[in-house]
C-alpha cells in the first residue's frame, strides 16, 4: 500500500469514524488494509499526463435563442422586484432580476424622456430578503442581503449621467440581513437583522466596513401572524440614530402613559422607540409607542417638522403615532391617527413640506394634529389589477413614490413624484423586456431533455430533443410550496431521471415531482432512510438510468457529518409510488461536498451516478482519505477504483460534456482530472481546480473568464459572445462530447433583464 493515509482512500483503504471526542474537537480515522482489484484501471503512479489540446481543435458555433413559451414575443413591461431612492439629480430604480440586481436611472436635470440604460450592481442571492437603499446627497447606497445572513452593499454614483457602482469592501459578521440604511457626516450606519437581534455596523464612505462584528442595539423579533411589519425601520434625526422596531417586552423600557399593570402583565407585540449616537451609543431610554394590550408593527419612521412619527399596521388598518423630539424619553402625545383601513398597504415620509402618506388607493398630506388632505392618485393600475404595494422614497426636499401592482408573475412597479398634495404623472415602466417567464428546472437525461417553465396561465412542461427542438408541450398544476423547491439551479446531485418513459424531478424540500405522464404534478415523499441521524437535513437525489426500466432510484446523501450507509429506493412513476429504502453494505462513509466544493454527487455517461465520500470533516484536508461510490442505472452499486499519482490534498467531482471527473489538486502536480468513464489517465487540468467554488454544470465561471473542460483536454475558453450568453444561463446540459444544451432565462439584445426562457445549443 502506497502513501495510503494521503492518497485515493479506495486505492487501499477503507476508513470507518470513530466517535468524535467533543473536548478534543477532531475524530480519529482508522485505516483497514482491503484487497485492490487488479483488473480495474489506473494510471501509473506519481505521473499524470498534460492535457492535450482538442482535436479537431474547437470552432465554438452558439445557435441563435428558440424561446420555449410563446416564442420570441414582444417585448412588454416586466414585474420586477423594485427598490427607489431619490436624488435631487435623479430617481435610482433597483429590480432584481435572475441572479443579479439592475440599475436604472432618470434624469430630473433638463427633460428626461426615457430611463437610462440598465446596469448590473450586485449579484443577488437565491435566498434574498428585500433590498434596500437610502440617499445621501447626491449618491445612493443600495443593500441587497440574504436570509441567511450574506450581504452585499454598493455606493452608487453618477458620473457625466453615467451610473458608477462601488462594492463596499470587507464584511461585518453578526449583521445578518439589512433593513435601514442611514447616512451620517462621518460614516453609513446599517441597521440589520440578526434572528431576534436588532444590529448595528458602520460602513466608510469609501465603501468598506468599519467593524469586524455588529453591535448589538436591542431585541425583538417582528409577528407575522396578523398584520405585516418592516420591522426594524430607521432614521436620521439631528445627526441621531432614531431607530423603530417590534417586540413584546423590552426590559426597562418607558411605557404609554395610562398603562395599567392589567396591559403589562399580558402585552402584544408593539412599537418601540429610541436614540442612539451615531456609532451605535444608547442616548435615550427604549419607549413603548403604543399601549401593551394594543397590538402594532413598525412600517416606517420619519422626521417631521416639530416630531417624528412612526406608521404602524394593526388589526384595524395603519396608524401613525407620534411623539416630541425634544427630551431623551420620546414622549408620545396624543393617540393614534388612522390613515387607512385593513388591507392594502402604507407608507410615509417628509418633505419640506410636511408629512405624506402614499396608501394605495390615495394620496395623504398629514398636517399637525388630525388633519389629514387626502387626494386621489389620478390613474388606475393596469387592467386585472389593483395596487397593493406602496412605498415613498424622499431626498429632504422632493419625494418620489413607488405604487406596486400584482400579476400572476410578480408586482408591476410604477414610480411616480409627488407634487404637492397631488401625484404627478407616472413615468414610464422602468423595466421593459420579454413576457415574464420563469425557469424553474431544466435536465437532461439520455437523448431527451426536460425544461419547466412558468408563464402567463401557470405552469409548462416541455420535452426537448438534444438539439433543444420541443417534441412535446404540457400544462403542470403546482401550488406556491412546490415552485419555490422546484426553482433549485444549484443543486448539489443529479435532480432529473426517466422511467417508464416518463420524467421525475427532485425537489430542495426532499420531496419527487412526477413531471409527466398519467400523475403529472403528483408529489412523493420518500421518508429519510432510518438511521440516518437527526444531525440536520440530507439531500436525495435521483439516479440518471437514460429510461431503462420502468423505475427510477432515488438516493440519499445523509448529513456530510454524518457516518452512514447510503440507500437508495425506486420510484414508479406511472404509479406514482415509492418503494422501500434498501441500504448499500460497504457505503458507510461521510458524503457532501467538502468545504467550498460545489458537487456532491454527478452523472455518469451512460447512466448512475458517482459520489464522493471522505474521512469526516473534522480531520485536516491534508489527512483526508477520499472514496468514490458509484450507483449503477438501477441503483446498484459499483466498485470504482482509480488510483492517484500522489498524495491528495483536496478532490471534488465535476460534470463535464464527457461525463463524470474526479478533480483533485495532488501534491507535487497541481490540479488534475480522471474521467470515470473511458480512460485510466491522470490529466493535467491547467488550474481548473477553482470549478470547486464556481460554475453550473460543465461551465467554470472565473477570473471574468467563462470556460469548460472537454473530455481529457486542457479546459476550452469561450470567446466574448458565448461567454456572455452563458454566463446568464442558469443551466448548461451536456448532450454530447462536443456539444451543450443552454437552457437560459434572457432579455432583449445585451440587457441584463431575463425573462423569456430560451434554449440555444453550444457546440465546440
Amino acid at each position: 500500500m502506497r502513501r495510503a493515509w494521503a492518497v485515493l482512500g479506495l486505492v487501499a483503504c477503507v476508513p470507518s469514524a470513530e466517535p468524535v471526542d467533543p473536548s478534543k474537537g477532531e475524530s480519529t480515522v482508522k485505516v483497514t488494509k482491503t484487497d485492490i482489484d487488479p483488473s480495474a484501471p489506473s494510471a501509473e503512479p506519481g505521473t499524470t499526463i498534460p492535457a492535450p489540446p482538442l482535436d479537431p481543435p474547437a470552432a465554438v458555433v452558439l445557435s441563435s435563442p428558440n424561446g420555449l413559451v410563446g416564442g420570441m414575443a414582444p417585448d412588454a413591461p416586466l414585474p420586477l422586484p423594485t427598490t427607489i431612492a431619490v436624488t435631487k439629480s435623479a430617481v435610482f430604480a433597483f429590480g432584481r432580476s435572475r441572479g443579479v440586481y439592475v440599475l436604472r436611472t432618470w434624469s430630473l436635470k433638463g427633460k428626461a424622456t426615457a430611463w437610462g440604460a440598465p446596469v448590473t450592481v450586485v449579484p443577488a442571492y437565491d435566498d434574498d430578503v428585500p433590498a434596500v437603499a437610502a440617499s445621501d446627497g447626491e449618491l445612493v447606497w443600495f443593500a441587497a442581503s440574504s436570509k441567511g445572513g450574506g450581504v452585499r452593499v454598493a455606493k452608487v454614483s453618477l458620473v457625466a449621467g453615467v451610473p458608477r457602482v462601488d462594492e463596499a469592501k470587507g464584511a461585518t459578521s453578526k449583521l445578518g440581513h439589512v433593513a435601514a440604511i442611514v447616512p451620517f457626516s462621518a460614516h453609513i450606519g446599517l441597521v440589520g437583522r440578526d434572528g431576534d437581534g436588532v444590529t448595528f455596523a458602520r460602513l466608510s464612505r469609501d465603501a468598506a466596513f468599519l467593524d469586524a462584528q455588529a453591535k448589538l442595539l436591542a431585541r425583538g423579533t417582528p409577528s407575522k401572524l396578523t398584520t405585516a411589519s418592516r420591522s426594524p425601520r430607521a432614521t436620521s434625526e439631528d445627526g441621531h440614530l432614531l431607530l423603530a422596531w417590534d417586540a413584546d417586552q423590552v426590559d426597562g423600557a418607558l411605557d404609554t402613559p395610562g398603562t395599567t399593570p392589567t396591559e403589562k402583565a399580558s402585552p402584544k407585540p408593539g412599537v418601540y422607540v429610541r436614540r442612539f449616537s451615531p456609532s451605535g451609543e444608547s442616548i435615550s431610554p427604549a419607549r413603548r409607542l403604543t399601549r401593551p394590550s394594543f397590538e402594532a408593527h413598525a412600517l416606517d419612521v420619519v422626521v417631521e417638522l416639530g416630531a417624528c412619527a412612526v406608521l404602524a399596521s394593526t388589526p384595524d388598518g395603519f396608524e401613525m403615532f407620534r411623539f416630541v423630539r425634544k427630551g431623551l424619553d420620546l414622549p408620545p402625545y396624543g393617540g393614534g391617527l388612522h390613515l387607512a383601513g385593513a388591507g392594502g398597504d402604507v407608507a410615509l415620509s417628509a418633505d419640506v413640506i410636511g408629512t405624506i402618506g402614499l396608501t394605495t388607493q390615495k394620496l395623504l398630506r398629514i398636517g399637525p394634529g388630525v388633519k389629514i388632505v387626502p387626494s386621489n392618485l389620478g390613474f388606475a393600475p393596469p387592467p386585472g389589477s389593483s395596487f397593493e404595494v406602496a412605498r415613498l422614497a424622499s431626498e429632504g426636499y422632493f419625494t418620489w413614490g413607488l405604487l406596486g401592482s400584482r400579476t400572476p408573475s410578480g408586482t408591476l412597479p410604477l414610480v411616480v413624484k409627488v407634487e404637492g398634495e397631488h401625484l404627478g404623472v407616472p413615468l414610464p415602466p422602468p423595466w421593459i423586456g420579454p413576457a415574464p417567464q420563469q425557469l424553474l428546472f431544466a435536465g437532461v437525461d439520455g437523448d431527451e431533455a426536460i425544461a419547466i417553465v412558468a408563464a402567463e396561465g401557470g405552469a409548462q412542461v416541455l420535452r426537448l430533443s438534444t438539439d433543444g427542438k420541443v417534441k412535446s408541450n404540457s400544462a403542470l398544476t403546482l401550488d406556491p410550496g412546490t415552485t419555490a423547491a422546484l426553482s433549485w439551479p444549484r443543486a448539489s446531485v443529479p435532480r432529473a431521471a426517466r422511467a417508464g418513459g416518463e420524467w421525475l424531478v427532485a425537489l430542495k424540500d426532499g420531496r419527487v415531482l412526477v413531471a409527466t405522464g398519467p400523475k403529472a404534478g403528483a408529489l412523493v415523499s420518500p421518508p429519510v432512510p432510518l438511521g440516518s441521524g437527526n444531525l440536520g437535513p440530507g439531500v436525495l437525489g435521483l439516479v440518471p438510468n437514460e429510461g431503462k426500466g420502468t423505475v427510477a432510484h432515488a438516493f440519499y446523501l445523509p448529513h456530510p457529518e454524518r457516518s452512514t450507509e447510503l440507500a437508495v429506493a425506486p420510484i414508479d412513476p406511472k404509479a406514482a409510488n415509492v418503494g422501500a429504502w434498501t441500504k448499500l453494505p460497504t457505503t458507510e462513509h461521510h458524503y457532501g461536498a467538502l468545504g467550498e466544493s460545489r458537487f456532491a454527487a454527478v452523472a455518469k455517461k451512460g447512466g448512475g451516478v458517482a459520489i464522493l465520500g471522505h474521512a469526516g470533516t473534522k480531520v485536516l484536508s491534508v489527512a483526508q482519505i477520499y472514496f468514490l461510490v458509484v450507483l449503477d442505472a438501477d441503483g446498484r452499486l459499483v466498485q470504482l477504483r482509480p488510483e492517484a499519482p500522489g498524495p491528495l490534498e483536496e478532490a471534488t467531482l465535476v460534470p463535464t460534456p464527457g461525463g463524470a471527473a474526479l478533480v483533485a489538486s495532488i501534491t507535487g502536480k497541481g490540479p488534475s482530472a480522471r474521467w470515470l468513464d473511458g480512460d485510466a489517465s491522470w490529466r493535467d487540468t491547467y488550474a481548473y481546480l477553482p470549478f470547486r467554488k464556481a460554475g453550473d454544470g460543465p461551465l467554470l465561471r472565473a477570473g471574468g473568464k467563462t470556460m469548460l473542460l472537454p473530455v481529457r483536454a486542457a479546459p476550452l475558453e469561450l470567446p466574448p459572445e458565448a461567454a456572455a450568453i452563458a454566463a446568464r444561463c442558469a443551466y448548461a446540459l451536456p448532450t454530447g462530447p462536443r456539444s451543450l444544451l443552454l437552457v437560459c432565462e434572457e432579455g432583449s439584445g445585451d440587457s441584463p433583464l431575463a425573462s423569456r426562457v430560451t434554449v440555444r445549443t453550444l457546440a465546440f
